[in-house]
């Protein structure tokens, strides 16, 4: 039976409202899995695609981490600072940018 929850174990992400680190918990024994410091506080909520996370910082930076070790999969540079969480479709990330207001009004 053990092997068989093994097999299926999963991570759980979260990161604190005003932390710049994301902490994995083991999702069956609730065990610390791993942490990653980011040196910038966490801005939006997790996507998940596939096997890693997906989330924004105050940088501007867009972090997808692999949920079963922390390690980057890849960083992007979103141009200015999100603040909703990034959606999925597929094995495409989207977010979405605020326009100005006087963008807005332009036709």
């Amino acid at each position: 039976m053990e092997q068989r929850l093994a097999r299926w174990r999963a991570t759980a992400c979260t990161s604190a409202a005003r932390d710049s680190a994301v902490y994995a918990l083991d999702a069956v024994t609730g065990a610390p899995a791993w942490k990653r410091e980011l040196g910038q506080r966490v801005t939006t909520g997790f996507a998940v695609i596939g096997r890693s996370i997906c989330f924004a910082t105050a940088d501007s930076v867009i972090h997808r981490l692999d949920t079963r070790t922390g390690a980057t999969v890849r960083d992007l540079m979103a141009g200015e600072m999100l603040a909703q969480r990034p959606a999925v479709l597929g094995d495409s990330l989207i977010y979405f940018r605020r326009l100005p207001v006087a963008d807005l009004r332009r036709s």
